[in-house]
């Protein structure tokens, strides 16, 4: 999606964010990339319209076209963002100023609760998915991708990651093609009795 924000704006306000959550992305961390651009602005509560600098933050581009459609996300920002912002406005510096809490210490407790969802996640579109190839034998990859996603609120990029970690050699699905070409998912041969 298209930055709304004049390039001076955009400017601005990256410099701002910078300042003020450091460079890493607010979700998963990640650091911005030596060349290219700097992560992207996002509006927490996904109000365009609300472009107060307490709803604005730069996620990495992976997250924020995940943001748009994660049920994981969703829960976080409804249930997690006042903890956010009284945690974070908490933390200041020598000089007063907000200090970013670097994801990998202890004091974000944000990271502990969204793992939780999305196992809570997984584990919502696993029992689906089993109980459909239990059902009917196996369904089309594409059927378990945007049907798992309708069925648990989940965006398709997640369910698709569950879904290639289930078709590991540690999982218990697997693909096969039908004689038409399409790929299909059914419970792995070796585990069925």
């Amino acid at each position: 999606m298209p930055s709304r924000f004049t390039k001076a704006e955009h400017k601005r306000i990256t410099a701002t964010l910078l300042e003020r959550d450091g460079p890493f992305c607010r979700r998963c961390g990640k650091p911005p990339a030596k060349e290219g651009p700097v992560h992207t602005i996002d509006h927490v509560n996904n109000d365009h319209g609300d472009d107060a600098m307490e709803n604005l933050q730069l996620l990495c581009r992976r997250c924020n076209t995940a943001k748009r459609n994660s049920w994981v996300a969703y829960m976080a920002r409804r249930q997690l963002t006042p903890y956010l912002y009284r945690k974070n406005n908490s933390h200041t510096g020598s000089n007063g100023s907000s200090a970013a809490i670097d994801p990998g210490t202890i004091e974000d407790q944000t990271l502990p609760v969204l793992v939780q969802l999305s196992r809570t996640l997984k584990e919502q579109f696993l029992v689906w998915l089993m109980g459909k190839l239990k059902q009917d034998s196996y369904i089309t990859q594409f059927d378990a991708i945007y049907g798992g996603a309708k069925r648990t609120g989940g965006s398709s990029q997640a369910i698709r990651d569950y879904l290639n970690q289930e078709m590991s050699s540690e999982g218990r699905v697997e693909m096969f093609r039908e004689a038409s070409g399409r790929k299909c998912i059914r419970i792995r041969q070796s585990q069925k009795g």
